[in-house]
Parts: structure tokens; C-alpha cells; sequence
């Protein structure tokens, strides 16, 4: 039940359970087992606390557990089970700590369960779960570490780990479950790396990722891999792109929904598969447009389209008009763009009349670059486009939107909206807008 967050058919269990084996304990008192399965109960009861988010309550049982555990290592100190469990006692009590956002207090217990697994592993260098429990411990002392901003600190954990985690994956190659843990402490080094501004170091730890994932990810397999491999390509490709690698990004984006695309069918479009799947089709489309490969953009929207609901619809439809105007098929775009959002569209909501001025403000740039067109039907097609976008843009004004829903700066600096800001009606109502907010 505790398991399942569901605590209050795991409470009265608990609770029956600690006194069962407080007799117990009490009555056979030269037997550590029941000494050590009455702080397993202890441990429970502060698991409980923890999330019920009691945390007094929650430290106070785990410290029972605690305090029994060391009476145990220092009673029988060639037992390094009694070691492992009194570090696992410190563990306890720094994610508790970590999850009320005590961070320096969470790292000193991570860092004294630290203490007693290095001993004990170097007394026993082949014990696998061991070894596996201190790499644990590197990986949890990071993440505080990490969540206070200790970047430096944080990183050499981390990267202790990786190496631990490294020679266990190279004496079990065939582990899946090395494999994971380790691809898990490449993404928080991906993270710190991130947070601390050096990018390039951050997608090195996320190719790493992606390597060790892709082998995991295999048809049949459990869901979770895929999943997770298909948001580590998702964020390689979001770093690409950020260091303007465009075309890398593009690949590393189309792995992504690759991934993710057989997670989810029409019949199961929701949850975060879907979301992530969203997420790498937006940006994918994003690198095709930096690309001018304006063709697969809408290929992107045709997929989302697909497994939208009726509510995302009508956006996800005018960004895929964006992207035909981008590729020089204003008609379509604008076409689309008063369709779903026009001036005479009486129940448009205010972001779809934005994103409408946004297109009509493309499909305008792409009618004076159209070949096919004379040059005053270019103009004369262009300025149509640019009057209808003014004209919702006034809609927009006058129903309060810029007061808002739509802050002005996003009008003022929106980068599909170059053509209209140039155009002169526009400027004056923008002239207009900017002395009714001053």
C-alpha cells in the first residue's frame, strides 16, 4: 500500500507491524535479526510521515531506526550487513531532508553514508551490491549537491559514480540494469553540466546518454526505455540547436520521435509519451523551418494533427500555415489563417487571432517574394494580408488583450511579425498601444 501512495490503508498495517516486532525484539533481545527487522519498521513508519509530509514526525522515526541500527554495527562490528543497513539508516534521512529542500543537512547524511560504504567496499571490492549502494550514495549526494548549487562538488560525485557504475557495466555487460543506472548518472552530469552553463560539456553527458540507452530501447522491450531514450534525444537535439547546430539537432530530434512515435497510437494519445513526442515534433519542425526545409515542417504538424484533440487543433493548424508561408505558399496560409481565425470568426480565442497575425504577416513577406506574381500583384496581395493582420490586431486591443493575455513586448519583438511591425498602419496602431500602456 505504501508503495502505491496509499497511506491510509498502510498505516494501521504499519503501525501493527512495528508492535508485533517491538515484542518480538524485546522478548528475544540476544537475537539482532529481530532487533534489525524492528528498525525496517521504524524506517517504514518514516516513509509513511515523509509522504504525508510530516517531517518531524518522519525524522523521529527514522532516527529510531537509526540509533537501532547503530547499536547493532557496534555490537557486532565484523558484520558489514549491520554497516550497510546503518548507512542505509543515513540515506533515509537525506532524502527526507533533500525532499523538504534542506540540501546542506540532506548532503551530511549522504556524505557520512559515503564514509561507512567506502570501508565497507574496500574491505569486500568484489560484493557487488555493495559497490552498487556506494555508487547510489555518489549519485544522491550529487543531486543535493546539484539542487543547492554546489556545481564543482556536485560534479566530482557524480562523476565518481560514472566511474563506479562504468566498471560494474564492464564486468556485467549484458546487465540491463547497469546500463540504466549508469545512463542515469550521465543525465544528472548532462544537468549540472547545463545548469552551470557549459553546454558543450552537457551534450557530450547526453550523447552518452543516448548511447547507452539505444541498446536498452529494443522493439518488445520494456516501455520505460523507449520513453527515456526518446527524451534524451529530445534534449541532445534541444542543445544542438541552442549551440546552432541545426542540422544535428534535426537528426537527433527525428531519433527522438522515432522512439516515442510507437509508444503512442491514436487509441493511448496521452501521457508523457504524447507530450514528449509534441515536444520533438515542435522543435523538429522548428530546425526544418532554420533549414528551409519548409516541407518536412508541415509534416511535423500533419503528425500532431493526427493525435490532437479538438481543442489543440485549431493552433496546431495555424502553426502548421506558418510554416506553408515560410515555404512561399502564402495562399494556403492565409487561407487557413482567416479560416480558423479571421476578423468575421466570431468565437476565435485572442492566442489564435495573435497566431493568425502571425501568419498573415508571413504569407504577406512570402506574396512579395512570389515569382509567379507581377509586382503590383505582389503588392497588392501582400498589403491585403497586412490590413487583415492590423485589423486583428485591433480586435485584439480592443477586447483588452494586450492588458492581458498577450504582453505588447511579445507584439513588439515576435519574430513572425518583422513584415507587419514594417508595415505603416501597423505602426500607428502600435503607437497607439504603447501610449495607452504608458
Amino acid at each position: 500500500h505504501l508503495a502505491s501512495g496509499d497511506t491510509a490503508a498502510a498505516e494501521p498495517l504499519l503501525w501493527g507491524a512495528l508492535r508485533l516486532r517491538d515484542l518480538l525484539a524485546d522478548k528475544h533481545r540476544l537475537a539482532p535479526n529481530y532487533r534489525d527487522e524492528l528498525a525496517t519498521s521504524h524506517d517504514a513508519i518514516g516513509q509513511l510521515y515523509q509522504q504525508q509530509n510530516e517531517f518531524e514526525e518522519a525524522a523521529s522515526a527514522f532516527r529510531d531506526g537509526l540509533l537501532i541500527r547503530e547499536e547493532l554495527r557496534n555490537q557486532f562490528p565484523d558484520v558489514p550487513q549491520y554497516e550497510v543497513n546503518f548507512a542505509a539508516s543515513q540515506i533515509n534521512l537525506g532524502y527526507l531532508y533533500k525532499d523538504f529542500a534542506r540540501y546542506e543537512e540532506a548532503a551530511d547524511y549522504f556524505r557520512t553514508a559515503l564514509e561507512i560504504l567506502s570501508r565497507v567496499v574496500q574491505a569486500q571490492p568484489d560484493h557487488v551490491p555493495y559497490r552498487e549502494h556506494l555508487a547510489g550514495v555518489h549519485h544522491n549526494l550529487a543531486v543535493v549537491l546539484h539542487l543547492a548549487k554546489k556545481y564543482d562538488e556536485a560534479r566530482a560525485h557524480c562523476q565518481q559514480c560514472i566511474a563506479q557504475r562504468q566498471a560494474m557495466l564492464q564486468q556485467a555487460p549484458e546487465s540491463d540494469a547497469q546500463r540504466d543506472a549508469l545512463a542515469g548518472s550521465f543525465a544528472l552530469l548532462a544537468e549540472i553540466e547545463q545548469d552551470d552553463g557549459r553546454l558543450t560539456e552537457a551534450l557530450d553527458a547526453y550523447r552518452e546518454v543516448v548511447a547507452l540507452r539505444k541498446p536498452l530501447a529494443v522493439a518488445g522491450g520494456p516501455r520505460r526505455f523507449a520513453l527515456s531514450l526518446g527524451e534524451s534525444y529530445g534534449r541532445v537535439g534541444t542543445l544542438e540547436a541552442t549551440l546552432g547546430d541545426f542540422a544535428a539537432a534535426r537528426k537527433s530530434l527525428e531519433g527522438a520521435i522515432d522512439a516515442l512515435a510507437p509508444l503512442v497510437t491514436a487509441d493511448s494519445a496521452e501521457g508523457p509519451a504524447l507530450q514528449l513526442l509534441q515536444m520533438a515534433h515542435v522543435a523538429h519542425s522548428q530546425m526544418c523551418d532554420e533549414l528551409h526545409d519548409p516541407d518536412a515542417a508541415v509534416a511535423d504538424w500533419d503528425a500532431m494533427l493526427q493525435l490532437a484533440s479538438q481543442d489543440e487543433t485549431p493552433l496546431l493548424r495555424l502553426r502548421r500555415a506558418a510554416s506553408l508561408a515560410r515555404g512561399g505558399r502564402h495562399p494556403a496560409a492565409a487561407s487557413a489563417a482567416q479560416e480558423i481565425a479571421g476578423r468575421d470568426v466570431a468565437n476565435a480565442q485572442p492566442r489564435w487571432r495573435f497566431e493568425a497575425a502571425c501568419v498573415l504577416s508571413l504569407s504577406a513577406a512570402a506574396a512579395e517574394q512570389d515569382d509567379a506574381l507581377a509586382p503590383h500583384e505582389q503588392k497588392q496581395i501582400a498589403q491585403g494580408y497586412l490590413d487583415d493582420a492590423v485589423a486583428l490586431i485591433k480586435l485584439l486591443h480592443a477586447a483588452g488583450q494586450f492588458d492581458d493575455a498577450i504582453p505588447l513586448e511579445q507584439l513588439r519583438s515576435h519574430p513572425d511579425l518583422v513584415r507587419l511591425l514594417a508595415y505603416p498602419p501597423m505602426q500607428t496602431l502600435l503607437a497607439d498601444l504603447e501610449s495607452v500602456s504608458t
